[in-house]
């Protein structure tokens, strides 16, 4: 029924404002014609007296006054460049000036873009070392920047990571053990990293040994490490060795499995165990950092909306309803995936109101010069 209505409305709105037949003479398509700057908004705001001029083809005289359709010279371009930071930015919310600035290599009008591609020899001593220090780790600084990472292992600057947190990896361990020194009872095992082990084994993996108890006796564990980040194997071999001498001073062991498992957290994340990793962490953002396997699993399973209640919003409702808040997150992002990828809400909001075309033009439209 409503929609009814607003249909009902609009015929008679139309109906009202519709013209007699024979409305349309020279003199009121001229008086029409004045009002605008270009055809496109005479069509858009009076549809009827722009189709009487073409018929009767008074172009010439009542357009003459207008834009033309392909205004862009050297100087209506250099003033629509100058809006813009980068050329992409350009290209993809005007590809008509960008063309027309390749076309008649007016390369200058791009001179006060920044550019994201640096120049070589960019990357100094310096430069990488007040750029690492921006990171916490040697992936993380690897995820962000690839260039200085690469240029830091070729020049083999290695105390600019210094600074930064030590992680294994699937080829690297270290050797822990929690001791229960009340009641004499321990646990030795391998992790990649060593504080996501301690979450896990404290807060999240109830059927840990560790956690099991925990519960039971009410004690809070002493975590040692035994080494340093070490090759597997010889972590293996470190660990039965480690056990064996808990063994012999008398201490009750808590481990069930056989030693030399490489360890690698939780292999199933159910639900319970995605909302328990999930409840430690404020936001999103932190949750992938804690555990992307947990975030990961939570996504697919379409298990966030519920898990992720408590974390911190930091968009208000309707952030992403507004075009220019979608459109700034598009200028950062490669294509659609990656645009979906950092927000789901602002790509869902884009494409339910037709905005991905504008953000994200198809290559076979856009037809970019060389």
């Amino acid at each position: 029924m409503r929609k009814t209505s607003i249909y009902i409305n609009k015929y008679i709105n139309i109906m009202e404002n519709r013209k007699p037949n024979g409305y349309w003479n020279y003199e009121r398509c001229k008086k029409e014609a004045l009002k605008y700057n270009s055809r496109n908004e005479l069509k858009k705001e009076c549809d009827r007296a722009y189709r009487v001029i073409i018929k009767n083809k008074w172009q010439d005289s009542l357009f003459s006054h207008m834009k033309k359709l392909n205004y862009w010279e050297y100087e209506s371009c250099k003033e629509e460049a100058l809006k813009y930071e980068t050329k992409n930015e350009l290209r993809y919310n005007k590809v008509s000036v960008y063309n027309m600035i390749y076309k008649n290599k007016w390369y200058e009008l791009f001179n006060h873009m920044i550019s994201k591609v640096k120049p070589r020899g960019y990357w100094t001593y310096e430069k990488c070392k007040k750029e690492a220090l921006k990171y916490k780790t040697k992936n993380e600084l690897r995820k962000n920047n690839s260039s200085v990472y690469t240029y830091i292992h070729k020049n083999k600057w290695y105390e600019l990571f210094e600074h930064m947190e030590i992680i294994g990896n699937k080829y690297r361990r270290l050797v822990y053990a929690y001791e229960f020194r009340e009641d004499n009872h321990c646990y030795v095992g391998l992790t990649g990293n060593s504080k996501r082990r301690y979450l896990q084994h404290t807060n999240i993996e109830k059927t840990s040994p560790v956690f099991k108890h925990m519960d039971k006796t009410g004690l809070k564990p002493i975590c040692i490490l035994k080494s340093d980040y070490i090759d597997i194997k010889k972590s293996i071999v470190l660990e039965e060795d480690i056990v064996e001498e808990y063994k012999n001073n008398g201490w009750n062991i808590l481990n069930k499995a056989k030693t030399g498992g490489v360890g690698g957290g939780i292999r199933k994340w159910t639900y319970e165990k995605c909302k328990e990793m999930a409840l430690i962490c404020k936001t999103k953002s932190e949750f992938i950092k804690m555990s992307g396997s947990a975030y990961n699993s939570s996504r697919k399973n379409k298990w966030l909306n519920s898990i992720c209640k408590h974390m911190r919003t930091i968009n208000p409702d309707g952030f992403w309803g507004i075009k220019e808040n979608c459109k700034n997150l598009s200028l950062n992002c490669k294509n659609r995936t990656e645009f979906k990828k950092k927000s789901n809400l602002g790509y869902e909001s884009s494409r339910s109101n037709k905005w991905l075309d504008e953000f994200f033009p198809k290559k076979s439209s856009l037809q970019v010069l060389p």
